[in-house]
């Protein structure tokens, strides 16, 4: 499932959580939703990862997925989902 809300911390990662419960791979498109705060994305990224969803970008050409050590909402764009693309 692809996903997007009109705020991050409850709009998408709600619905998100739900979705992963009931046994959907999910992809939270991350720069679709708005968020009052960073700390607001960064705690709804961080939970929804942590629940097994894989955040997604579409603010390039291409779909992109952050990294796995990421420490803030302006590092997502980290690497991309197709193995060309892929940058460490």
């Amino acid at each position: 499932m692809i996903i997007a809300g009109a705020t991050i911390g409850t709009c998408c990662s709600m619905p998100t959580l739900s979705m992963l419960n009931d046994g959907y791979q999910v992809f939270p498109v991350v720069d679709a939703c708005a968020a009052w705060n960073e700390y607001e994305a960064q705690a709804a990224i961080a939970r929804m990862t942590g629940a097994g969803a894989e955040p997604v970008c579409v603010c390039s050409p291409w779909m992109t997925k952050p990294s796995s050590g990421s420490s803030s909402v302006k590092g997502l764009i980290r690497l991309k989902l197709t193995p060309e693309w892929s940058q460490d």
